[in-house]
C-alpha cells in the first residue's frame, strides 16, 4: 500500500462517522490496524480536525449571518403587524387573499410595587440552589477541603 493509498484510506475511515458525530468502535478497530507508521496515523487525522474546524467555522459564520437576516426580517414583520393593527383598529377583515382575526385572551400584570410588598407565598416561585465552581474552584486552590469537591488536573489538546 502506498503512502497516497494510506492516507485516502485513513480519510476514508474517520469520516465513517454516525449521526452524532462519533466514530464506531469498528473504524477505530480498522484505523489501529492499518499499516502505516504512527507519525502519519497522527498527522493525518491532526489535518482532518484541522480541516473539520475550518468548516464548523465557516458554518457558524454563515449562522450568525443568517440570524442577522432572520432578525431583521422579523422586526420588518412586527412593523407590519403594528400597522395592521393600526389600520384595523382590533376589528376582523377578510379578502378573498388573507383573514386577519382578533382573538380574545387573559394575560396576568403584576405591578411589581404593590405585589413585592406583601407577597403571598403560593405566588412565589423558588430556583434551586446550584453550585458556585469560581468560589469553590478558588477556594480550593486556597487549601480549603470541601467534601465532594477537588482539583482535577487535564491535558487539553489543541491542532491548528
Amino acid at each position: 500500500m502506498t503512502i497516497y493509498e494510506i492516507d485516502a484510506r485513513i480519510a476514508e475511515i474517520l469520516s465513517q462517522t454516525d449521526e452524532n458525530g462519533e466514530l464506531p468502535e469498528a473504524a477505530i478497530d480498522e484505523l489501529m490496524n492499518l499499516s502505516g507508521d504512527r507519525e502519519t496515523k497522527i498527522e493525518n487525522a491532526a489535518c482532518m480536525v484541522v480541516n473539520l474546524t475550518a468548516e464548523a467555522k465557516a458554518i457558524r459564520d454563515q449562522e450568525s449571518t443568517l440570524a442577522e437576516r432572520r432578525k431583521a426580517i422579523e422586526r420588518r414583520m412586527e412593523r407590519i403587524r403594528n400597522y395592521i393593527e393600526y389600520a384595523t383598529n382590533g376589528e376582523s377583515y377578510y379578502s378573498p387573499r388573507v383573514c386577519v382575526r382578533y382573538a380574545k385572551s387573559t394575560a396576568v400584570e403584576i405591578d411589581e410595587d404593590k405585589f413585592w410588598f406583601n407577597p403571598a407565598e403560593a405566588f412565589i416561585r423558588r430556583k434551586p440552589p446550584e453550585v458556585d465552581k469560581v468560589a469553590v474552584k478558588a477556594a480550593l486552590k486556597d487549601g480549603a477541603i470541601i467534601p465532594g469537591a477537588s482539583l482535577v488536573e487535564r491535558k487539553n489538546m489543541t491542532i491548528k
